[in-house]
This record gives C-alpha cells, structure tokens and sequence, in this order.
C-alpha cells in the first residue's frame, strides 16, 4: 500500500512539473511572438522614420508660362552680332534678382533684344548659399538641352527665400519636368555633379570683374550701380 501510495505521488508530481513546464513552453511562445510583433512593429516605424521623408511629393510648384527669348543659345539670348552686350550675374535664390527677372528682363527682351539691339547672357553668381549652387548646376542641365531660359523663369517662379527648401535636389528634378526636359538626361547631367567647377569658375569670374551684390548688370563692360538698366542702354547706344 505505501508503494502504491508513492507511487500515486511521483506520478502527480511528476503531472504537475509537465503541467508546469507546457506552462512555461507557452509563456516562452507567447513572449517570443509578442517580442517579434514588437520588433517588427519597431523596423516599420524606423523606415516610415527613413524612407518616408524621402518618398513624399517635392509640394507646391510654381508653374509658369516661360517668356520667349530670340535667338536663345545656352546661357545668351539675341544676336551675337548685336552692338550692345548685357551680362547678368544673378543668383536664382537673390530676391532682387527675382525682382530684375520678372519686372526688368521683360521689357529688355521686348525693346533691346528682339531688336537686334542687345545680346544678353547670364551668369550665375552665388551670393547666398549652397541651394544657389545647386539650382546654378540644375541650369546649366537644363542649358544642355537648350532650355536654359524655361528652366531659368520657374526657378524664380519658385523662389520663395533664402536657404528655405525651394532649391532642393527633388524640386530641382521637378522643376526639370515642369520645362520638359529629358528627366533621363537631367537626372543624370545633375546627380553628375558636371557643372559644379563651371559654377565655380562663373562665381571667379565675376568676382575678377568686380561683382559684390546680385543682381550685377554690365552694360558692354560698364556696372550699372544705380538700377537705370534701360538708361544704360540707351546711352550705349547713343556712344
């Protein structure tokens, strides 16, 4: 009888130890699949973190109609042959050079250019900050493919400040749509960094002239300082 009654003991105690180690086995599991949904709900919070940023629409883009220029040749516009030559040093980020842009290149188009009387080239000319080179790089791609001056009219379309985003390498991609560009080529001209020593050598190359504000406007080799952009032509002329 106390055999029986032993062994009748070992045996609930050996059932309560397999009850507690399946107790145990399914508390492991239960852990184990909670850590891997908290691991896996961790890596999607980290990559919406990362990628998202990334991924996100470049937001509100100006689009304009671009003002035709004669004769449009890279970075010139007009008759090479024309007795007047107007070099601009602008940086696409300058408020004034927006200014110079949309309210006075117009009417030198119309009266000096499309004339025969004046041929005009920009140059870029950082005079605020990284995002000037970029969008000073981003035209001269754009000048590949012949659309210097599109691409020149939406990037002041959408300047909005200094070193506020306007200028970042997605807007620029999309401001490269916007004009129709070959996106490929773009894309490809841009990433390059192709143009960044010509932007350097535009940058030398005005300082050597004098160039110490934007918009910088020579009238054949002559700094207008007082903004009479018009007056300066005419008296070129008159000469």
């Amino acid at each position: 009888m106390r055999k029986l009654i032993s062994l009748l003991v070992k045996r609930g105690n050996m059932g309560k130890k397999e009850d507690y180690r399946r107790k145990q086995q399914t508390a492991r599991k239960r852990n184990q699949t909670i850590l891997l949904a908290l691991i896996i709900v961790a890596t999607i919070a980290i990559a919406a973190i990362i990628i998202v940023p990334n991924i996100q629409a470049v937001g509100k883009v100006v689009q304009v109609t671009p003002l035709a220029r004669p004769q449009a040749d890279g970075m010139s516009t007009g008759d090479p042959n024309a007795p007047i030559k107007v070099d601009v040093y602008s940086d696409f980020q300058c408020p004034a050079c927006k200014s110079f842009a949309e309210n006075y290149e117009p009417t030198i188009i119309s009266q000096y250019v499309e004339t025969g009387k004046v041929y005009l080239t920009y140059h870029p000319f950082r005079i605020i900050g990284p995002e000037s080179d970029g969008a000073a790089a981003a035209a001269y791609c754009a000048s590949e493919q012949n659309k210097f001056w599109e691409y020149h009219d939406v990037l002041f379309a959408n300047q909005t400040g200094e070193e506020v985003g306007d200028f970042t390498d997605k807007r620029l991609k999309a401001y490269a749509e916007l004009v129709n560009l070959d996106q490929t080529k773009f894309n490809q001209c841009y990433s390059s960094g192709k143009y960044r020593t010509q932007v350097q050598q535009s940058q030398t190359d005005g300082n050597q002239r004098g160039v110490s504000f934007t918009p910088s406007v020579f009238v054949n080799n002559v700094l207008v300082e007082d903004g009479s952009f018009n007056a300066a032509i005419e008296r070129a002329l008159a000469q």
